[in-house]
């Protein structure tokens, strides 16, 4: 699941990296990884204030299964450790729990989304996943009551970074049902 490298110099602020394996790779058990996969990554910046936003939020599930989810927009030119941050839930200015967003770090770079559930397996059967890849798990994802109440982003030093109050009806009014359906923000600003 992982890797350590050695690099021959620092790594550089606001430089997004590109690895490509050359040569042959394997695992500890003999299976040979495919030549010239790659991943990017970024020494990531710290977050401030609407630097990522609460796009869209799922909190009444479809047919009361456990799927909520909540889309977060990185609407900044930074490279951004979503893992450093954290989910909370609670009503008004202070959340009354509070959950690490993701369990290992996930760089979010910038005008990217990325979509925190609760189940993946769960979400990808209700709903069309465009980019799996952009769907992270989090099976210690917060209840989101249906009744209303508000998302929290939060940095380690509980400094908010978006937060969003949300209720029933705010859902389109003429809408015959509100299960599965999600709030989507109409503009990043």
């Amino acid at each position: 699941k992982s890797i350590l490298l050695t690099l021959s110099e620092d790594l550089e602020q606001n430089l997004i990296y590109t690895l490509t394996i050359n040569g042959l790779v394997e695992d500890c058990v003999g299976n040979m990884m495919h030549q010239g996969l790659f991943g990017e990554f970024a020494l990531p910046n710290q977050p401030v204030p609407n630097d990522i936003i609460i796009n869209e939020l799922l909190f009444n599930s479809f047919e009361s299964t456990d799927a909520p989810y909540i889309e977060l927009y990185n609407r900044s030119d930074k490279v951004i450790d979503i893992g450093n941050l954290y989910l909370g839930v609670g009503n008004g200015d202070y959340p009354k729990s509070v959950v690490p967003m993701v369990e290992d770090g996930w760089q979010l770079f910038p005008k990217q989304y990325v979509a925190i559930c609760k189940d993946k397996s769960l979400t990808e059967t209700q709903y069309i996943v465009q980019n799996p890849k952009s769907l992270v798990e989090n099976p210690k994802f917060p209840v989101l009551p249906n009744s209303g109440g508000t998302v929290h982003i939060l940095t380690p030093s509980y400094e908010h970074i978006d937060q969003l109050t949300y209720d029933e009806k705010m859902h389109y009014n003429l809408l015959q049902s509100v299960d599965g359906v999600s709030l989507e923000r109409l503009h990043f600003d």
